[in-house]
């Protein structure tokens, strides 16, 4: 049985070194005008570089969204950059905000200023919890952010879009935190690559009773609004996630997204033939797909490298993941995304139910009056 069972991962592990062989991009460094809509990645392909400044990679301005170029690169690579979504003060607006909540939660103990004591553990820092913490007026303000949403409407392709609501990331400064040499490797994030989906579901692989469906979702609980991130399929169309940068990401040791760019392209093969490992997933409700450690696709994830108010968007069939901070600049980023409004649209008793539970939250934060036109739409109010 155990010969059996050896011969049966080492062919799986074959089957995983040969798909992944054959996922290389055409040629080392391709730059935008080579770039086509119509090129298909079959050979590795580092992300280029942008052209004004090496530290960081290619990106685009908003200005630039839906054009040919932008188009091409988000079809090729399987996601794009947008600089200056974000102006620097609303950088730093969102990260006072972040920290203001953390010194809600321990007044007596935590100092902004004092890194030490920034040690109550990631389910404060790295990605809180809660009601309270989707709603925060900075989260908001962002998300009905006019610049945001013609970035998302463009790589959609849709003009009425609805924003999600989650948590924000803080990866905490690891090295020299207090400026004397304090390290702290224990708040060091694990190294992950992973897919915000269950593939097999995603597919339509796996049906049945009793498995949760969209229109399902029922929002007393905030937990409804992080699900509703993951669970997508093939038939909605394009499904996209995002993330802001409220701060330069210029280095590996700055933690941060890493992607493999063109992944997207071979994502229904590497389900069709049975390349990732099924496992108890396919079977279980878990809307999420982590690769394991040895898989070879952790070898093909690419750093990120962001400006500070950059706007990283990707398809969500692209694997992709985050790697630990192991400097002494600590990380704030906001994840977002936003999904076709007609989804929620023809299911009526979700998208009034949703509407109803965002719209307290939004007055129970005191941010109604704050709220615009365009936030009207991609909060779903109207539906309520």
């Amino acid at each position: 049985q155990g010969t059996k069972t050896s011969h049966k991962l080492n062919t799986q592990n074959r089957k995983n070194r040969l798909f992944y062989r054959n996922l290389l991009f055409m040629s080392q460094s391709i730059q935008k005008k080579q770039i086509t809509s119509g090129d298909m990645p079959l050979q590795r392909l580092d992300a280029p570089i942008d052209d004004e400044d090496c530290r960081f990679m290619q990106s685009f301005h908003p200005n630039e969204a839906g054009t040919e170029d932008a188009m091409a690169f988000f079809d090729m690579y399987g996601f794009i950059i947008f600089r200056d979504a974000l102006s620097p003060q609303q950088c730093d607006d969102t990260i006072h905000d972040m920290l203001e909540f953390i010194r809600e939660k321990h007044p007596d103990t935590f100092q902004r200023k004092d890194p030490r004591t920034w040690s109550q553990g990631l389910q404060n820092f790295g990605m809180p919890r809660g009601t309270n913490c989707l709603f925060r007026p900075s989260l908001l303000r962002i998300r009905q952010e006019p610049v945001i949403h013609q970035c998302f409407a463009s790589v959609l392709q849709k003009e009425h879009i609805i924003v999600n609501h989650d948590r924000w990331l803080l990866q905490r400064a690891t090295k020299d935190i207090d400026g004397n040499g304090t390290n702290c490797a224990e708040w060091e994030t694990p190294r992950n690559v992973h897919l915000d989906l269950n593939p097999w579901e995603y597919m339509g692989e796996v049906k049945g009773k009793g498995r949760l469906q969209p229109s399902d979702l029922r929002y007393h609980k905030s937990r409804s609004f992080t699900t509703e991130n993951n669970l997508v399929n093939k038939s909605m169309g394009l499904s996209v996630q995002g993330i802001l940068s409220l701060g330069d990401i210029t280095d590996k040791s700055h933690g941060g997204t890493i992607v493999v760019p063109g992944f997207h392209k071979r994502f229904e093969e590497w389900v069709h033939t049975g390349l990732c490992q099924k496992g108890d997933t396919k079977c279980s409700d878990s809307l999420q797909y982590r690769f394991g450690d040895h898989d070879p696709v952790q070898s093909f994830a690419q750093h990120v490298t962001l400006r500070k108010g950059s706007l990283l968007i990707w398809d969500q069939r692209l694997a992709h993941g985050s790697t630990p901070n192991r400097s002494s600049m600590h990380r704030y980023a906001v994840p977002i995304r936003f999904f076709d409004a007609d989804l929620l649209r023809s299911q009526k008793i979700r998208a009034k139910d949703r509407a109803l539970v965002v719209r307290n939250n939004i007055i129970g934060c005191g941010f109604i009056d704050e709220v615009t036109d365009l936030g009207m739409d991609v909060f779903g109010l109207s539906f309520g």
